[in-house]
């Protein structure tokens, strides 16, 4: 199977980030990797590889080279997404509605009309507790009818969307209570009065697929920012460490600023990075002298150059898609001039051809990972993504040629060794050619 379609196949089985974790750990295990916790001691060993997850939308993998503790070579990417999030369901007029609201700020417009889906987590009511787990209906179950411009006549103009009235999934005809519930509860395997809450979202229920006349375009729901968790994920797994441990790390909640358990505002890359030391018998010397030798990569997609719109784009960086990786300069982002030469030239050397990307000097843009994290480890950090067209649409777009450019990349940055030579000078030693 082909690198893109292995890679739509697991953003289509990761409607939200508590599947993205789970197909991610499910990944892991069949690469050897084993589980962790963060509430036990670390027992680790030279030449293993482990993972563990967090808030079931938190994901951490490790692996610990041949010679033991060392720097880290950190790539972080997240797995939540533009959606719908449900609050519950109404029934009015003779249908039965679900009500939301939107998270991470969706293109609402692409919402309308599509095959939904409902999926997220459940918590349950058991004899010992509490516990959460994934759901996911699996098939499509709901739509948000459009209204016809015969009866609004500003629908053919794009009228603006009331998200309290537009944007109310239609999921069935009036009839029963708590159809949602007893749907979910069967999805869950248990019984409705087990339920005791729930985070759920409306996800689009389509299937990635290629176009074009020579198929060079893949499009696909939450290419961002499930692209890059495929990719590091599958990078770490085939990668080949020596002198540092590569870590990739998939954090939730990125969408609403990176707060939370999960999210990179936390300390659960920091605490999990002193628990592998501690793991490891290294002291907080140590641990600091490798801090110092250690390099963060921030994966998160950018807006690539728009067919129809070039106008919205910097004049001097136009990221084109199918042009490779983008390293993307913004006083939001963390990249400096340092950190993009490091990992230019570890593109270089894996022969990733790559990019630039900075905002017009009058649009302030997105904010990501890398400088949300380093108010937790301060690393040297550069932020890179793959070029795409309609961030935060329903299904977004970009080029069959840049993904696994993206997995090859991450598996150079994790087989390098950084060798720390002064304030601001590393030298790169690029180690086994990848597998």
């Amino acid at each position: 199977m082909s690198y893109n379609q292995r890679m739509l196949d697991f953003i289509h089985r990761s409607p939200t980030c508590y599947q993205a974790v789970e197909e991610g750990a499910k990944m892991l295990r069949e690469a050897g990797f084993q589980p962790l916790d963060l509430g036990l001691d670390f027992t680790i060993e030279p030449g293993g590889s482990y993972y563990l997850t967090q808030n079931l939308g938190a994901l951490i993998a490790f692996r610990v080279p041949k010679e033991g503790f060392g720097p880290f070579a950190i790539a972080e990417s997240h797995c939540d997404s533009p959606a719908l999030r449900i609050r519950g369901d109404c029934t009015a007029g003779g249908y039965l509605r679900l009500v939301g609201e939107p998270y991470g700020g969706p293109v609402l417009p692409s919402w309308l009309d599509r095959p939904l889906t409902a999926a997220g987590r459940v918590t349950l009511r058991t004899l010992s507790g509490v516990c959460s787990r994934p759901v996911n209906l699996g098939r499509a179950v709901m739509a948000i009818p459009s209204v016809a411009p015969h009866l609004r006549a500003e629908t053919a103009g794009g009228a603006k969307l009331d998200i309290c009235c537009d944007l109310l999934p239609l999921a069935g005809l009036a009839g029963g209570e708590n159809r949602l519930l007893r749907a979910v509860a069967a999805a869950a395997g248990c019984r409705p009065e087990e339920i005791t809450g729930w985070d759920l979202f409306a996800v689009s229920a389509e299937s990635g697929f290629a176009f074009g006349l020579s198929d060079e375009f893949i499009c696909s729901p939450r290419l961002d920012n499930l692209s890059s968790v495929f990719g590091s994920l599958e990078a770490i797994c085939r990668a080949r460490p020596f002198g540092m441990i590569p870590v990739a790390a998939v954090f939730n909640r990125e969408e609403t600023g990176s707060s939370g358990t999960d999210g990179a505002g936390s300390t659960l890359l920091a605490g999990t990075v002193r628990a592998i030391a501690g793991g490891l018998n290294a002291g907080e010397e140590e641990l600091r002298r490798a801090l110092a030798w250690s390099f963060a990569v921030s994966c998160d997609n950018g807006h690539g150059l728009h067919p129809n719109h070039p106008e919205l784009h910097h004049p001097c960086d136009r990221p084109e898609l199918g042009g490779g990786i983008m390293i993307k300069q913004s006083p939001l982002y963390a990249t400096d001039s340092f950190s993009a030469g490091v990992f230019s030239e570890i593109c270089r050397h894996a022969r990733v051809p790559v990019q630039y990307y900075s905002n017009r000097a009058d649009k302030r843009g997105g904010s990501t990972l890398g400088n949300i994290s380093i108010g937790q480890l301060t690393l040297p950090t550069v932020d890179i993504g793959l070029p795409q067209l309609a961030m935060h649409s329903t299904m977004e777009t970009m080029a069959a040629s840049d993904p696994e450019r993206m997995q090859r990349a991450l598996q150079a940055f994790f087989s390098t060794r950084i060798t720390r030579t002064g304030d601001c000078s590393f030298s790169l030693d690029f180690g086994p050619e990848p597998v």
